[in-house]
Formats: C-alpha cells, structure tokens, sequence
C-alpha cells in the first residue's frame, strides 16, 4: 500500500504522501508529503512524452497508479508555465466549446495553510 502498482514517473520535485509514523512527534502527524527525488523515484532524463500535470482549483492529493500524489499547486503553475503561456490558455480556453478548467485568480497564489486530513479509507 502507497507504493505504485504500475511504472509512475514523477519529476524530481513531484510530492507523494508517505507514512512518516516516526516522525510523529516532530511533524504532529503520521503522514507526509515527500519529493520523489528524496525516495530515489526519479530516473535520469525526461520521459520522451514529458510530464503531465493536473491542475486543479486548489492543491489536492489524487490517486495515480496506487499512490497518493499531489496535484500541481495552482502557484507551481506560474513557474512552471511562463506568462505568455497561461495568457494564450486563457484565451484559448475561454472559447465555449473549451474543456473546464479552474480560472487561477492573484488571490489564489497566496501560500494555504497547511492542510492535514486523514488517507481515504482503502476498499
């Protein structure tokens, strides 16, 4: 449990939740998010195909090949994207026939507070 099932390819700085049980005391919870690159989950190199990211309107954890792993933080989108990118996808995306999206206001790049909640039950 919490590991991929499947091959899963994470850019280096990409978070997954791991168990940090032992770093209860220190962190005041028994769970964490985790750079791939501190659990040796990166391989050299791009994947030919490059990254996807999942940008939603808030920072999430979602379920991919059986581990918990963040989605891209909405502030991480405007370092990741330059200007001129996110400018053109808002024009391109206000067309109607456009796929749904969340719309990144300057509010929303303030830091959240950290969010603790506990893993969805495993069926």
């Amino acid at each position: 449990p919490g590991l991929p099932c499947r091959m899963l390819r994470l850019a280096p700085g990409h978070a997954l939740l791991v168990d940090a049980g032992a770093l209860l005391p220190l962190l005041g919870t028994a769970e964490a998010l985790a750079p791939a690159a501190a659990l040796g989950m990166v391989q050299s190199g791009r994947p030919s195909g490059g990254f996807v990211h999942l940008l939603l309107a808030t920072h999430e954890l979602i379920l991919a090949e059986g581990a918990w792993i963040e989605s891209l933080p909405p502030l991480a989108a405007f370092r990741v994207f330059p200007s001129r990118a996110l400018g053109w996808a808002d024009r391109l995306l206000a067309e109607p026939q456009a796929a749904l999206r969340p719309r990144i206001v300057p509010p929303d790049l303030s830091l959240p507070p950290t969010a603790i909640r506990p893993p969805p039950e495993a069926a």
